[in-house]
Formats: structure tokens, sequence, C-alpha cells
């Protein structure tokens, strides 16, 4: 966990269980850095987080207050990191060819339009043309 998630989640213990009441105004980022021993950017990311999970309110010129509904949030549940997978790429080819041969499959990924709309009459036409206007 990274040191303002940690912080975050510090203040956020110290919300529930009532040591900052809402509408507390919470120590100014100079203060907090003070008590923390953290850098400024780590407690604005940490305050930053906080504001963004509705657990504390800016007031511009003011400072930092708990929101009156911070007490009444849960917390947010953490989502296990998984590791990547190795794709064999032969499967995964062989995968997507029977797919295309499934009548029941649209292919909305694929950009190729009808290649009826092609106009390869004309393109034939242009083609012959310069290659004799070329030799």
């Amino acid at each position: 966990m990274k040191k303002y998630q940690q912080l975050a989640e510090q203040l956020r213990e110290q919300i529930a269980s009532g040591i900052w009441q809402p509408g507390d105004r919470l120590p100014s980022l100079r203060d907090q850095l003070a008590l923390s021993g953290m850098s400024f950017m780590t407690v604005s990311h940490a305050y930053q987080l906080l504001e963004s999970q509705g657990y504390i309110i800016a007031r511009p010129q003011s400072g930092y207050y708990v929101a009156p509904q911070a007490i009444k949030m849960p917390k947010a549940p953490v989502i296990p990191v998984t590791r990547d997978e190795a794709v064999d790429i032969n499967t995964y080819i062989f995968d997507m060819l029977q797919a295309s041969r499934d009548p029941s499959v649209v292919p909305f990924a694929s950009a190729f339009p009808d290649p009826r709309l092609f106009p390869l009459q004309q393109l034939n036409r242009s083609l012959a043309q310069v290659s004799k206007t070329a030799t």
C-alpha cells in the first residue's frame, strides 16, 4: 500500500471511530505533513483520495472538513490484483477463426466493409489506364 493510501486509511479509521466528527475541520495540509512526517504531495494525495471517496469535503480558503455523511459510508472494498496469465496465441487465433464461421456471431469489432461495396471495376480500369500511360 502506498504512503498516501496509508494516511488516507488512517484518517478514514479516525473518522469511523469518531475521533473526527462530521463538520470537524481536519488539520491543514502543512499541519498534517508536520504531524505525519510525509511530503506535501503525499498528504495532498491522501486528502484528494478521501475527498473523492466522500469522506471529507474541501472548502475554498478554509480547509478540509469531515463530510456530513462520512460516518455512514461503508469502507471501499479491496479488490485483489490478479496475475497476468499466459495466452497461447495459436489457440486464440483458432478460436477467432471458428467464431468467424459461426453465423450466430456478429463481428462488431471487425471494421471491414462488405466486399460488394468496393469499386473493383473502377479500380481495375484506373490501374489499366495508369499502366498504359506509364510504359
